[in-house]
């Protein structure tokens, strides 16, 4: 499971009027792990049926989950977030919207199940959207990479420090400064490859 990888925010949360919205929302603000795994569990195999019977994958299936939380996160950060049906529904209801947009640009065949406009906004997601798939895009790309490579890189992303880079992978500060270089080019050199990275800028 991927949880997102945000410290404790420090505005107020929000409240629903629904008790399980208030604990899956207090769970995502707080980045609290059992939560989150809680909502893997119970709502991820849903978003999955409709991906797989709709020309999509398991894998694809994830990315969507993952996306479809990270844009209710985002929107969360701002204060901006107004769930007026159960928890579920509002997540389903995005998780299907990226679907589509997806199948929109990949030029597969179209969904049949329509969207409801009283669970969201397509025009207020689609910016939130757009950068939580960047973000998956980023994150796949990241993975790729041989270990060395994406450790680094991931302290460098954790402003991690040359100096503490190299005490706590016993390398000098200039190999580890060479290491980083290596590897960013590498990641930069598989995103420009990827055929998604036009679509997304």
């Amino acid at each position: 499971m991927t949880a997102i990888n945000k410290s404790v925010l420090h505005k107020p949360i929000l409240k629903f009027n629904n008790n399980h919205t208030n604990y899956y929302i207090e769970g995502i603000q707080n980045n609290d792990y059992k939560v989150l795994e809680k909502i893997y569990a119970t709502f991820l195999p849903s978003v999955t049926k409709f991906v797989v019977n709709n020309n999509g994958t398991t894998e694809e299936a994830l990315d969507v989950f993952q996306d479809g939380l990270m844009v209710i996160y985002k929107k969360l950060k701002r204060g901006e977030l107004d769930i007026t049906v159960g928890f579920h529904s509002y997540l389903f209801a995005v998780c299907k919207y990226i679907w589509m947009n997806e199948l929109r640009k990949s030029r597969r065949t179209e969904v049949s199940i329509g969207l409801s406009q009283e669970f969201i906004d397509d025009t207020d997601i689609q910016s939130d959207i757009e950068e939580a798939e960047k973000q998956t895009f980023f994150r796949s790309k990241l993975e790729a990479l041989p270990q060395d490579y994406k450790t680094i890189l991931k302290m460098f992303f954790a402003k991690k420090s040359f100096k503490e880079i190299a005490e706590e992978l016993n390398f000098s500060v200039e190999y580890a400064k060479k290491k980083k270089y290596l590897a960013k080019k590498m990641l930069i050199e598989l995103v420009r490859k990827d055929k998604m990275f036009k679509q997304l800028t």
